[in-house]
Formats: C-alpha cells, sequence, structure tokens
C-alpha cells in the first residue's frame, strides 16, 4: 500500500510512470530471477497500473512476459 502511495505521489502522467517502472524492472531483472520478481512486483504493480492508471490487465500481464 505504501509502495503504490509512493509511486502515484512522483507523478499522475501514465508515460513517465511506465517509464520509471520499466526502469526499475530493467534493475531488479539484473539481480533477480524473473519468477520471484514477479511475484513480488505484481501486487506492488496491479494496483498502481491497472486500477489507478486504466491500464488493461491484459496488456499489464504482457509485460511481465
Amino acid at each position: 500500500m505504501l509502495a503504490t502511495q509512493w509511486l502515484l505521489s512522483i507523478t499522475d502522467n501514465y508515460y513517465v510512470l511506465l517509464f520509471m517502472i520499466n526502469m526499475m524492472l530493467i534493475g531488479l531483472g539484473c539481480i533477480m530471477d524473473m519468477a520471484p520478481l514477479i511475484l513480488v512486483c505484481t501486487p506492488i504493480l496491479f494496483p498502481v497500473l491497472v486500477l489507478k492508471m486504466g491500464m488493461d490487465p491484459v496488456h499489464f500481464a504482457s509485460c511481465f512476459s
């Protein structure tokens, strides 16, 4: 919940938020395996992108594959 609020407090721009999340996932992908990364990041990023920003859930799921 705190991470969701923190991400939403940084910017309201959809594309800036996607860019920041993309950079975060690239950085985390260098130090973590993909399966644990998905399990850790999905509960944090799903409320931000799908529920607050209006991203389609199918598009959200395809970002992790």
